[in-house]
């Protein structure tokens, strides 16, 4: 709930426990989707909540997340072709990302798609 809610210091822990959450709910409520690699698990989640304007015009780029996610997790030595992201940026991501786990959220308790839709647009004011 810490890397959820606001708080005045974030770190990379916080953006690879909302990735992994994300990874986890796909893992337990979309079996179907198992075979697909994280990047294509994302964005399905996605495009399960693109009727929300926030969630469809303000997505990642979902490479850049998935690389995020495997250099922050394995802590390897930055290649040449893969571009992690640091710093502001990596906040920005896992901004959006925390929307998308709270919809994840939300739907599994139950919640119709318009009051998800009414909480979330409600979030970024």
């Amino acid at each position: 709930m810490d890397s959820i809610r606001e708080k005045d210091l974030f770190d990379s822990g916080d953006f690879l426990i909302v990735v992994q959450a994300l990874e986890g709910y796909c893992w337990r409520f979309r079996p179907q989707w198992s075979k697909k690699t994280l990047r294509g698990k994302l964005e399905s989640i996605c495009n399960e909540f693109s009727f929300i304007p926030v969630i469809k015009h303000e997505q990642p780029n979902w490479q850049i997340v998935a690389e995020s996610r495997n250099y922050y997790s394995h802590f390897y030595h930055k290649k040449p072709n893969i571009q992690p992201a640091a710093g502001v940026a990596l906040f920005k991501i896992t901004q959006q990302l925390k929307r998308i786990l709270i919809c994840c959220v939300l739907h599994q308790t139950g919640f119709t798609a318009s009051k998800i839709s009414t909480i979330i647009e409600a979030m970024k004011k």
